[in-house]
């Protein structure tokens, strides 16, 4: 368990960024920012795929590389 919160918190683009960004943003635990976000994806998954996509472009097309 102690292995995924370190990799939770650790790494700042675990898939593109957009969790990273947006506690950075914000000034949130990127670790918080990921479970809400896992579970949001759990509750709508279809809505939270496409909005994750489009968020990953803007933000790669913004140069948001940490």
């Amino acid at each position: 368990m102690e292995k995924l919160v370190e990799k939770l918190i650790d790494k700042p683009k675990i898939v593109s960024g957009v969790c990273h960004y947006f506690a950075k943003q914000f000034g949130w635990s990127v670790m918080w920012v990921r479970v809400i976000s896992a579970l949001i994806l759990l509750a709508n998954p279809v809505v939270t795929l496409i909005a994750y996509l489009v968020l990953s472009v803007l933000l790669d097309k913004k140069s948001t590389h940490y």
